[in-house]
């Protein structure tokens, strides 16, 4: 995904609009999925979720609510976060808090 938009409300009226894209190439958002399956005819449905986290300080005059969790851009993690073969994620802990990544 390339980008999504954030509008802040005031009195549930529009006052802003940002586009947040990423600087080089996607943005990888954080989300987790499950399969259930209807106990009595087997139908299996797909359902899925962004997770959100509390908005950076440095981003509350963009979005003051909730913001989509991004992923940092290495393979590695982002590996290990699709792998259905880790099932202790206390190693992904870090990345329940809002935080800006350094611009090289």
């Amino acid at each position: 995904m390339k980008g999504f938009g954030e509008t802040e409300f005031v009195n549930k009226k529009p006052i802003h609009y940002y586009d947040m894209t990423a600087q080089n190439g996607g943005l990888i958002l954080g989300g987790l999925c499950r399969e259930w399956v209807h106990s009595k005819t087997g139908e299996q449905k797909l359902s899925c979720s962004v997770i959100t986290l509390p908005p950076h300080p440095k981003l509350k005059h963009i979005h003051s609510k909730a913001m989509p969790l991004i992923l940092p851009q290495e393979p590695a993690l982002v590996d290990r976060w699709l792998s259905t073969e880790i099932t202790d994620t206390r190693q992904f802990s870090s990345l329940l808090s809002p935080h800006m990544v350094k611009k090289n």
